[in-house]
C-alpha cells in the first residue's frame, strides 16, 4: 500500500480524511458528508471518490446504499498500515505510546538481531556498515541521525530474511521516527557504541550475543527516555517509558562491557 504524503488533491484528501478518523473527528459508525468534502477541499467528486477508495482498502470506510460512506468500527482498519501508524501516532508524545513501542521493540528487534546474525549475507552487512557511517557522519545534524537511525534497524530486519518478520519494520520505523522527534536531541555519537555492538555480533556470527547487545541497545533507548515528562503541561506526567526488563531498573547500562552478552553467546554455541 502507498504512503500518501498529502502531494496532490488525491493525497491530501486520503491525509486529511484519515487523519479526521484516527484523531476521532470523525466517529465510529459516523456517515461522512461526501458533498461537504468537495467544498471544504475544493476538489472534484471523482478525487472524493478515489481518495476514499483508498480509505476503504485501508479499513477505515465503508459504503452500503441508502446509508453512504460511513467510519468503519477500529476493528476493522489495518492497524499495521503504514499511513494509519503515522496518523495515529503523528504528534503524539505520552509515555503510553513510548511504552508500546518500546515493548514492541523488545520482542521483535532482539529476535530479529539473533537471526540476522545466522543468516546475514556479505550485502547485508555492506548495508549495515553504510547506515552506521551514515549515523556516524550524522553527527548534531538530528533529521539525517534519524533517518540513519531507520536504516539501520530496517536493514537489520531484512537481515534476518524472514519475510514476515521483515513486515514488521512499518511498525518499528513508524514508531521510531516518532520517537526520535524527541529523543534525539543530543549528538547521535551517543548512540553509535549501542549500534556497533549489535552490527559487530552479527557480523561475527554470534545470535545469542547479537540478541543481548540489541537488549542493550533497546536500554539505552529507555535511558534516553527516562527524563522526558510528556503528556502534561504541569510536568507532572509519568516518565515518558519504562523497561521491560525487570533487571534493568535503576541499574546503569555499561555499552562497552559486553562480558555477560559473550557468556550468554559460548553457552549457546
Amino acid at each position: 500500500m502507498a504512503v500518501y504524503d498529502g502531494r496532490g488533491a488525491h493525497g491530501q484528501m486520503v491525509e486529511f480524511v484519515g487523519r479526521r478518523i484516527l484523531a476521532g473527528a470523525l466517529r465510529e459508525g459516523q456517515t461522512i458528508d461526501v458533498a461537504a468534502l468537495e467544498g471544504e477541499l475544493g476538489i472534484s467528486r471523482t478525487v472524493v471518490r478515489e481518495s476514499l477508495r483508498v480509505l476503504e482498502a485501508k479499513g477505515l470506510v465503508g459504503a452500503r446504499q441508502k446509508r453512504g460512506t460511513f467510519v468503519r468500527p477500529r476493528t476493522d482498519w489495518n492497524l499495521l498500515d503504514a499511513d494509519i501508524l503515522r496518523w495515529q501516532f503523528a504528534g503524539r508524545s505520552d509515555g503510553g505510546f513510548f511504552q508500546m513501542l518500546h515493548e514492541v521493540r523488545s520482542i521483535v528487534e532482539p529476535a530479529g538481531a539473533r537471526l540476522a546474525a545466522q543468516r546475514r549475507t556479505d550485502a547485508d552487512l555492506q548495508a549495515l556498515d553504510d547506515a552506521l557511517a551514515a549515523m556516524a557522519e550524522a553527527g548534531e545534524d538530528a533529521e539525517a541521525a534519524v533517518a540513519a537511525d531507520l536504516r539501520f534497524h530496517r536493514v537489520l530486519l531484512g537481515a534476518a530474511h524472514n519475510e514476515l518478520l521483515e513486515r514488521m519494520e512499518v511498525v518499528i520505523e513508524t514508531g521510531l521516527f516518532v520517537r526520535d522527534q524527541f529523543a534525539y536531541a543530543g549528538d547521535a555519537e551517543d548512540r553509535l557504541p549501542a549500534h556497533r555492538a549489535v552490527l559487530d555480533a552479527v557480523r561475527r556470527g554470534s545470535p545469542a550475543k547479537a540478541e543481548r547487545c540489541m537488549r542493550i541497545l533497546l536500554d539505552q533507548a529507555v535511558k534516553d527516555l527516562s527524563g522526558l515528562r510528556l503528556g502534561d503541561p504541569d510536568g507532572d506526567a509519568e516518565p515518558a517509558v519504562e523497561s521491560t526488563d525487570p533487571g534493568a531498573a535503576g541499574a546503569e547500562i555499561d555499552l562497552v562491557d559486553v562480558a555477560l552478552a559473550e557468556k550468554v553467546d559460548r553457552r549457546h554455541r
